[in-house]
């Protein structure tokens, strides 16, 4: 885990690479932008960092504007892997930066798998965060 992401985004690169292997390409910073925003209230310069990291990394397709699943507006990057077999989605709010939703999506599903393509596998919902004083704490 990242103990206190900076607000640089080549040294922030640099500790989401400590999260996810390099061999994981755009799909492992993605996931570990994702992953980032589960553990820590990032303020705007760290956020601004985290959109800079993604913006700079080749194969992270920006979609435009989306809905979530929980009907909020937002802006949606996403990277394919597996060949184009499996799609992962992060929304976010356009005007604050803050990650809304991620998601992935089965796009071709496998010999064995008993779901239907596109199959949602994973999703996350971001509602709110915030900072505590006291670790374990509800903010």
């Amino acid at each position: 885990m990242v103990d206190a992401p900076s607000v640089q985004a080549p040294l922030l690169a640099f500790q989401l690479a400590d999260q996810q292997p390099l061999s994981e390409g755009p799909r492992g910073v993605l996931r570990a932008v994702a992953d980032l925003y589960r553990s820590h209230h990032l303020d705007p310069a760290q956020r601004a960092a985290a959109l800079k990291v993604l913006a700079d990394t080749d194969g992270v397709d920006y979609r435009g504007t989306v809905v979530d699943r929980s009907g909020r507006s937002g802006i949606a990057v996403s990277v394919d892997s597996d060949g184009g077999a499996t799609r992962d989605v992060a929304v976010f709010d356009p005007r604050a930066g803050r990650l809304l939703s991620y998601e992935r999506v089965e796009l071709v599903g496998a010999a064995t798998s008993p779901s239907r393509s596109p199959a949602l596998v994973a999703y996350v919902l971001y509602l709110n965060s915030g900072r505590t004083e006291t670790a374990g704490a509800i903010p």
